[in-house]
């Protein structure tokens, strides 16, 4: 944690508080701004997170997405769990959450038809 946010942290016990620009981005606030090459206001991100949806699993959802630990066959995979790392809906390309929210052609079909009507 940066140090200024830690000793704000330690004299009012309100993080909340703190100025933007004593926090330092985590590792993966940084990724998706790398990715999408623009910087992120993640205030806003946080605040609409909270307010989006009064449903917990959203919520639940909506927060794995954004630290990324939404469970994939990639990982599952990897951790042994899933005989395959394909995407269970093209079955194309490894599956991943770029790959299912971006790039699978049937996801994408998908969005395409909620945005559209």
């Amino acid at each position: 944690m940066n140090k200024k946010v830690y000793q704000f942290h330690l004299k009012t016990k309100k993080l909340t508080d703190v100025p933007l620009t004593a926090v330092q981005l985590t590792a993966v606030q940084n990724s998706w701004e790398e990715m999408f090459d623009v910087p992120i206001p993640w205030h806003m991100v946080y605040e609409i997170i909270g307010k989006m949806t009064p449903d917990s699993k959203l919520r639940i959802f909506q927060f794995k997405l954004l630290y990324k630990i939404l469970e994939n066959n990639r990982m599952l995979y990897i951790w042994g769990i899933h005989p395959s790392q394909l995407c269970r809906f093209c079955c194309e390309e490894t599956e991943s959450l770029h790959n299912l929210f971006w790039y699978c052609p049937h996801v994408y079909f998908l969005f395409h038809l909620y945005l559209t009507r």
